[in-house]
C-alpha cells in the first residue's frame, strides 16, 4: 500500500510525508504517550492531549472526526469468548476479527464431524503430523 515516489520523500498513502510518519512513529513521541497515559489514566486518549493530537491529524486529512467524537467514547468489559473444542476449553478476546472466525470455525468443525456429516479431520491424510 505504501509506495515511496523516487528520489522524493513523499508518500503516497494519505498523502503524508515520511517526515510526518517519522514523528507519529519515533521513540520520543512514543514515550510522550506513555506519560501522558500514566499521568492522565485513559482520558488521555479520549479527551485530552492525545486526542486533541489525532483530531489535529484527522483534520489536516479532511477528516471529520472531532474531540466531541472521542470523548462521547464509552466502553464495556466483556468476558473472553469460550469453545470446546476436543475437551479443550479455547479462551480467546472478544473481537471483530480473525480469531473470532477461527474459533467459529473449530466450533463448526466439531459439530459437523460429531454429526458424521464431514470425516474426522485426523482421518485425512494431510492433517497428519
Amino acid at each position: 500500500m505504501f509506495s515511496v515516489k523516487s528520489g522524493k520523500d513523499k508518500l503516497n498513502y494519505l498523502k503524508i510525508s515520511l517526515n510526518a510518519i517519522n514523528m507519529i512513529l519515533n521513540g520520543k513521541a512514543r514515550m510522550k504517550t506513555y506519560r501522558e497515559v500514566e499521568e492522565i489514566g485513559h482520558d488521555a486518549f479520549y479527551k485530552c492531549c492525545i486526542a486533541e493530537e489525532t483530531v489535529s491529524i484527522i483534520a489536516e486529512l479532511k477528516g471529520r472526526m472531532g474531540l466531541g467524537d472521542f470523548s462521547s467514547h464509552s466502553s464495556e468489559f466483556c468476558g473472553p469468548v469460550r469453545i470446546k473444542y476436543k475437551g479443550i476449553d479455547i479462551y480467546e478476546r472478544p473481537s471483530n476479527d480473525q480469531e473470532i472466525v477461527a474459533s467459529l470455525t473449530l466450533g463448526m468443525i466439531d459439530e459437523h464431524q460429531k454429526s458424521e456429516k464431514i470425516n474426522r479431520l485426523e482421518s485425512i491424510e494431510h492433517n497428519r503430523v
